[in-house]
Protein backbone atom coordinates (compact mmCIF):
# COMPACT_ATOMS: atom_id res chain seq x y z
CA UNK A 1 0.00 0.00 0.00
CA UNK A 2 1.34 3.38 -1.02
CA UNK A 3 1.31 5.98 1.30
CA UNK A 4 -1.01 7.70 -1.10
CA UNK A 5 -3.48 5.14 -0.33
CA UNK A 6 -2.89 5.24 2.87
CA UNK A 7 -4.55 8.43 3.43
CA UNK A 8 -8.39 7.61 3.39
CA UNK A 9 -7.77 4.56 5.68
CA UNK A 10 -6.00 6.82 8.09
CA UNK A 11 -9.05 9.57 7.51
CA UNK A 12 -11.61 6.79 8.04
CA UNK A 13 -9.88 5.77 11.66
CA UNK A 14 -9.94 9.34 12.42
CA UNK A 15 -13.60 9.96 12.00
CA UNK A 16 -14.71 6.45 13.61
CA UNK A 17 -12.96 7.52 16.70
CA UNK A 18 -14.45 10.75 16.31
CA UNK A 19 -18.08 9.04 16.36
CA UNK A 20 -17.05 7.34 19.67
CA UNK A 21 -15.64 10.00 21.08
CA UNK A 22 -18.91 11.88 20.61
CA UNK A 23 -21.28 9.36 20.66
CA UNK A 24 -24.73 9.79 22.09
CA UNK A 25 -25.50 8.95 25.61
CA UNK A 26 -28.53 7.76 27.80
CA UNK A 27 -28.57 8.59 31.21
CA UNK A 28 -31.53 6.68 33.27
CA UNK A 29 -33.14 8.42 36.77
CA UNK A 30 -35.31 6.59 39.02
CA UNK A 31 -37.48 8.40 42.50
CA UNK A 32 -35.24 5.94 44.22
CA UNK A 33 -31.87 5.53 42.51
CA UNK A 34 -28.84 6.19 44.22
CA UNK A 35 -26.44 5.67 41.70
CA UNK A 36 -24.38 7.52 38.74
CA UNK A 37 -27.15 6.89 36.04
CA UNK A 38 -25.46 4.61 33.16
CA UNK A 39 -28.41 1.42 33.63
CA UNK A 40 -31.62 0.81 35.13
CA UNK A 41 -29.81 -0.70 37.82
CA UNK A 42 -27.19 2.30 38.10
CA UNK A 43 -29.99 4.78 37.84
CA UNK A 44 -29.60 8.11 39.37
CA UNK A 45 -32.29 9.40 41.91
CA UNK A 46 -31.78 13.13 40.58
CA UNK A 47 -32.50 14.67 37.13
CA UNK A 48 -30.27 17.72 37.99
CA UNK A 49 -27.54 15.62 38.66
CA UNK A 50 -27.74 13.77 35.22
CA UNK A 51 -28.60 17.14 33.29
CA UNK A 52 -25.22 18.72 34.88
CA UNK A 53 -23.36 15.75 33.34
CA UNK A 54 -25.22 15.28 30.02
CA UNK A 55 -24.11 16.97 26.63
CA UNK A 56 -25.37 18.41 23.84
CA UNK A 57 -27.04 14.59 21.95
CA UNK A 58 -27.93 12.91 24.93
CA UNK A 59 -30.97 11.30 26.52
CA UNK A 60 -32.09 11.08 29.97
CA UNK A 61 -34.91 8.90 30.36
CA UNK A 62 -36.88 9.13 33.71
CA UNK A 63 -39.05 6.21 35.30
CA UNK A 64 -42.39 7.26 36.47
CA UNK A 65 -42.41 9.18 40.30
CA UNK A 66 -42.40 12.68 41.47
CA UNK A 67 -39.55 14.52 41.22
CA UNK A 68 -37.91 18.46 42.72
CA UNK A 69 -35.24 20.48 41.56
CA UNK A 70 -33.82 20.48 45.02
CA UNK A 71 -32.95 19.05 47.98
CA UNK A 72 -33.28 22.21 50.39
CA UNK A 73 -35.30 25.39 50.46
CA UNK A 74 -33.53 27.59 47.26
CA UNK A 75 -36.44 28.96 44.84
CA UNK A 76 -33.98 29.84 42.07
CA UNK A 77 -32.91 26.26 41.29
CA UNK A 78 -35.05 24.65 38.68
CA UNK A 79 -34.89 21.80 35.72
CA UNK A 80 -32.46 23.51 34.00
CA UNK A 81 -32.44 21.33 30.26
CA UNK A 82 -28.99 22.13 28.23
CA UNK A 83 -28.58 22.42 24.57
CA UNK A 84 -28.89 19.22 22.70
CA UNK A 85 -30.33 17.30 25.58
CA UNK A 86 -33.39 15.42 25.23
CA UNK A 87 -35.48 14.57 28.76
CA UNK A 88 -38.36 11.87 28.54
CA UNK A 89 -40.53 10.46 30.77
CA UNK A 90 -43.43 8.07 31.52
CA UNK A 91 -40.77 4.97 31.90
CA UNK A 92 -41.31 2.01 34.42
CA UNK A 93 -37.68 1.11 34.64
CA UNK A 94 -37.10 -1.41 32.80
CA UNK A 95 -37.39 -0.33 28.85
CA UNK A 96 -34.49 -1.19 26.56
CA UNK A 97 -35.86 1.28 23.58
CA UNK A 98 -37.95 4.65 23.79
CA UNK A 99 -40.87 3.86 22.18
CA UNK A 100 -41.63 1.05 25.02
CA UNK A 101 -42.40 3.47 27.56
CA UNK A 102 -46.02 4.44 28.20
CA UNK A 103 -46.15 8.57 29.32
CA UNK A 104 -49.72 8.56 30.11
CA UNK A 105 -49.84 5.25 32.20
CA UNK A 106 -46.74 6.14 33.86
CA UNK A 107 -47.05 9.53 35.08
CA UNK A 108 -44.03 10.84 36.02
CA UNK A 109 -44.27 14.58 37.89
CA UNK A 110 -41.78 17.50 37.78
CA UNK A 111 -42.71 19.52 40.86
CA UNK A 112 -41.86 22.95 42.31
CA UNK A 113 -43.05 21.86 46.07
CA UNK A 114 -40.42 22.20 47.61
CA UNK A 115 -40.01 24.10 51.43
CA UNK A 116 -43.23 23.80 53.36
CA UNK A 117 -46.66 22.46 52.47
CA UNK A 118 -48.45 25.41 50.40
CA UNK A 119 -47.56 27.16 47.50
CA UNK A 120 -46.04 30.72 48.58
CA UNK A 121 -42.47 29.12 48.97
CA UNK A 122 -42.07 26.78 45.69
CA UNK A 123 -39.60 26.85 42.92
CA UNK A 124 -39.76 30.19 41.48
CA UNK A 125 -39.64 28.21 37.94
CA UNK A 126 -40.14 24.40 37.77
CA UNK A 127 -38.34 24.34 34.16
CA UNK A 128 -35.89 26.48 31.93
CA UNK A 129 -34.95 26.99 28.78
CA UNK A 130 -31.98 29.31 27.79
CA UNK A 131 -30.99 29.27 24.46
CA UNK A 132 -31.67 26.04 23.39
CA UNK A 133 -32.06 25.03 19.62
CA UNK A 134 -34.93 22.45 18.51
CA UNK A 135 -33.05 19.47 19.49
CA UNK A 136 -33.59 19.86 22.87
CA UNK A 137 -36.67 18.49 24.04
CA UNK A 138 -38.97 17.71 27.04
CA UNK A 139 -41.46 15.05 26.32
CA UNK A 140 -43.98 12.70 28.63
CA UNK A 141 -44.42 15.00 31.73
CA UNK A 142 -46.33 16.55 34.76
CA UNK A 143 -45.46 20.29 35.78
CA UNK A 144 -46.28 21.53 38.68
CA UNK A 145 -46.37 23.37 41.47
CA UNK A 146 -44.05 26.38 39.72
CA UNK A 147 -44.94 29.75 41.86
CA UNK A 148 -43.29 32.61 40.05
CA UNK A 149 -44.21 35.26 43.24
CA UNK A 150 -41.16 37.16 43.44
CA UNK A 151 -40.41 40.61 43.30
CA UNK A 152 -38.27 41.24 40.48
CA UNK A 153 -38.49 43.42 37.77
CA UNK A 154 -40.85 42.77 34.34
CA UNK A 155 -39.83 39.55 32.97
CA UNK A 156 -37.61 38.44 35.34
CA UNK A 157 -37.30 34.44 36.40
CA UNK A 158 -38.37 35.31 39.97
CA UNK A 159 -42.34 36.12 39.25
CA UNK A 160 -42.88 34.88 35.59
CA UNK A 161 -43.16 31.32 33.88
CA UNK A 162 -44.39 29.17 37.20
CA UNK A 163 -43.96 26.38 35.41
CA UNK A 164 -41.45 26.70 32.16
CA UNK A 165 -39.42 29.88 32.16
CA UNK A 166 -38.06 29.91 27.88
CA UNK A 167 -35.65 32.63 27.78
CA UNK A 168 -34.35 34.10 24.42
CA UNK A 169 -33.91 37.12 25.69
CA UNK A 170 -30.91 39.68 24.20
CA UNK A 171 -29.76 40.83 20.89
CA UNK A 172 -28.47 37.69 18.63
CA UNK A 173 -30.13 34.92 21.18
CA UNK A 174 -32.82 32.60 20.36
CA UNK A 175 -34.50 30.14 22.21
CA UNK A 176 -36.71 27.15 20.57
CA UNK A 177 -37.07 24.46 22.54
CA UNK A 178 -39.81 21.22 22.12
CA UNK A 179 -42.45 20.46 24.64
CA UNK A 180 -44.33 17.14 23.70
CA UNK A 181 -46.60 15.17 25.90
CA UNK A 182 -46.89 17.44 28.77
CA UNK A 183 -49.59 18.48 31.03
CA UNK A 184 -49.02 21.82 33.02
CA UNK A 185 -50.93 22.41 35.89
CA UNK A 186 -51.31 24.49 39.19
CA UNK A 187 -48.90 26.50 38.48
CA UNK A 188 -48.85 30.34 39.49
CA UNK A 189 -46.88 33.78 38.64
CA UNK A 190 -47.56 37.10 38.18
CA UNK A 191 -47.53 36.73 34.26
CA UNK A 192 -47.26 33.54 32.55
CA UNK A 193 -49.06 30.75 35.13
CA UNK A 194 -47.73 27.87 33.01
CA UNK A 195 -45.13 29.31 30.66
CA UNK A 196 -43.23 32.50 29.87
CA UNK A 197 -41.71 32.74 26.74
CA UNK A 198 -39.02 35.46 26.91
CA UNK A 199 -37.87 36.82 23.58
CA UNK A 200 -37.72 40.36 24.47
CA UNK A 201 -35.08 41.74 22.22
CA UNK A 202 -34.25 38.58 21.24
CA UNK A 203 -36.60 35.21 19.91
CA UNK A 204 -38.21 32.34 20.96
CA UNK A 205 -39.52 30.20 18.70
CA UNK A 206 -40.60 26.53 21.04
CA UNK A 207 -42.93 24.12 19.82
CA UNK A 208 -45.67 22.53 21.94
CA UNK A 209 -47.01 19.60 20.85
CA UNK A 210 -50.33 17.66 22.62
CA UNK A 211 -49.94 19.56 25.71
CA UNK A 212 -52.64 19.72 28.31
CA UNK A 213 -52.72 23.75 29.98
CA UNK A 214 -55.27 23.36 33.14
CA UNK A 215 -55.81 25.20 36.42
CA UNK A 216 -52.83 27.99 35.88
CA UNK A 217 -53.40 31.51 37.14
CA UNK A 218 -51.40 34.85 36.54
CA UNK A 219 -51.84 37.73 39.09
CA UNK A 220 -51.39 39.60 36.54
CA UNK A 221 -51.20 38.74 32.64
CA UNK A 222 -51.51 35.48 30.95
CA UNK A 223 -52.55 32.55 32.60
CA UNK A 224 -51.52 29.84 31.16
CA UNK A 225 -48.87 31.63 28.38
CA UNK A 226 -46.99 34.66 28.25
CA UNK A 227 -45.91 34.99 24.47
CA UNK A 228 -43.11 38.37 24.63
CA UNK A 229 -42.02 40.15 21.44
CA UNK A 230 -41.22 43.53 23.27
CA UNK A 231 -38.28 45.77 22.23
CA UNK A 232 -37.30 44.80 18.76
CA UNK A 233 -37.39 40.73 20.10
CA UNK A 234 -39.48 38.26 18.20
CA UNK A 235 -42.13 35.83 19.87
CA UNK A 236 -43.13 32.64 17.54
CA UNK A 237 -44.40 30.10 19.48
CA UNK A 238 -46.35 27.47 17.87
CA UNK A 239 -48.87 24.69 19.23
CA UNK A 240 -50.33 21.76 17.83
CA UNK A 241 -52.90 19.55 19.21
CA UNK A 242 -52.96 21.21 23.15
CA UNK A 243 -55.51 22.32 25.03
CA UNK A 244 -56.24 25.31 27.15
CA UNK A 245 -58.29 25.37 29.88
CA UNK A 246 -59.50 26.31 33.42
CA UNK A 247 -56.34 28.92 33.31
CA UNK A 248 -57.26 32.64 34.88
CA UNK A 249 -55.49 36.32 34.35
CA UNK A 250 -56.35 39.74 34.36
CA UNK A 251 -55.85 39.86 30.90
CA UNK A 252 -55.74 37.42 28.65
CA UNK A 253 -56.71 34.26 31.25
CA UNK A 254 -55.84 31.44 28.68
CA UNK A 255 -52.83 33.70 26.47
CA UNK A 256 -51.39 36.82 26.58
CA UNK A 257 -49.41 38.30 23.85
CA UNK A 258 -47.46 41.44 23.84
CA UNK A 259 -45.54 42.64 20.98
CA UNK A 260 -44.75 46.19 22.17
CA UNK A 261 -42.50 47.32 19.61
CA UNK A 262 -41.51 44.01 18.32
CA UNK A 263 -43.27 41.01 16.83
CA UNK A 264 -45.82 38.20 18.88
CA UNK A 265 -47.16 35.67 16.46
CA UNK A 266 -48.04 32.53 17.78
CA UNK A 267 -49.74 29.87 15.74
CA UNK A 268 -52.33 27.56 17.19
CA UNK A 269 -53.40 23.90 15.32
CA UNK A 270 -55.43 22.10 16.27
CA UNK A 271 -56.03 23.86 19.53
CA UNK A 272 -59.05 23.96 22.00
CA UNK A 273 -58.84 27.24 24.10
CA UNK A 274 -61.75 27.11 26.35
CA UNK A 275 -63.33 27.62 29.92
CA UNK A 276 -60.01 30.51 30.74
CA UNK A 277 -61.59 33.66 32.69
CA UNK A 278 -60.09 37.03 32.75
CA UNK A 279 -61.20 39.41 35.51
CA UNK A 280 -60.62 42.48 32.86
CA UNK A 281 -60.45 41.54 29.44
CA UNK A 282 -59.91 38.34 26.95
CA UNK A 283 -60.96 35.00 29.05
CA UNK A 284 -59.35 33.13 26.27
CA UNK A 285 -56.90 35.40 24.41
CA UNK A 286 -55.48 38.59 24.87
CA UNK A 287 -53.31 40.81 22.34
CA UNK A 288 -51.47 44.05 22.33
CA UNK A 289 -49.09 45.44 19.91
CA UNK A 290 -48.04 49.04 21.66
CA UNK A 291 -45.74 50.19 17.81
CA UNK A 292 -45.21 46.49 17.75
CA UNK A 293 -47.34 43.57 15.23
CA UNK A 294 -49.16 40.63 16.15
CA UNK A 295 -50.17 37.94 13.98
CA UNK A 296 -51.76 34.73 15.68
CA UNK A 297 -52.78 32.02 13.53
CA UNK A 298 -55.24 29.33 14.32
CA UNK A 299 -56.23 26.43 12.25
CA UNK A 300 -58.74 24.00 12.64
CA UNK A 301 -59.01 25.31 16.47
CA UNK A 302 -61.80 25.57 19.13
CA UNK A 303 -61.98 29.40 20.94
CA UNK A 304 -65.10 29.50 23.05
CA UNK A 305 -65.47 32.06 25.51
CA UNK A 306 -63.78 35.89 24.68
CA UNK A 307 -60.85 36.42 22.78
CA UNK A 308 -59.69 40.10 23.24
CA UNK A 309 -57.93 42.63 21.29
CA UNK A 310 -56.34 45.84 22.73
CA UNK A 311 -58.62 48.43 20.56
CA UNK A 312 -55.27 51.35 21.45
CA UNK A 313 -52.92 48.71 19.35
CA UNK A 314 -55.68 47.34 16.49
CA UNK A 315 -54.13 48.74 13.81
CA UNK A 316 -51.32 46.96 14.22
CA UNK A 317 -52.88 43.40 14.29
CA UNK A 318 -53.86 40.61 11.77
CA UNK A 319 -55.35 37.60 12.47
CA UNK A 320 -55.62 34.39 10.33
CA UNK A 321 -58.58 31.81 11.00
CA UNK A 322 -58.99 28.66 9.00
CA UNK A 323 -61.58 26.24 9.97
CA UNK A 324 -61.77 27.08 13.74
CA UNK A 325 -65.08 27.50 15.70
CA UNK A 326 -64.92 30.70 17.33
CA UNK A 327 -68.07 32.08 19.41
CA UNK A 328 -69.36 33.02 23.08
Amino acid sequence: MTSFNKIPFLFAIVFLCSLSLFAQKTYYVTPDGTGQGNTWADAAGEINAVLFAADDGDRVWVAAGTYFPTTDADRKISFFIPQGVRVYGGFTGTETKQNQRDWKKNVTVLSGEINTAGAHDNSYNVVVFKNTDATTILDGFTITGGTGNGTGSTAARNRCGGGIYIDGSGRGREASPRIANCTLQNNVSRDGGAVYNNAIAGSTSPNFFNCQFFANAADFDGGAVFNDGRKGGESRPVFVDCTFRGNSANYGGGIMNYAGAGLCHPGFFDCDITGNTASREGNNIFYTAENGSYYPIFKDSRIRGNAAIDTRTRKSSQQYFSGVAVGE
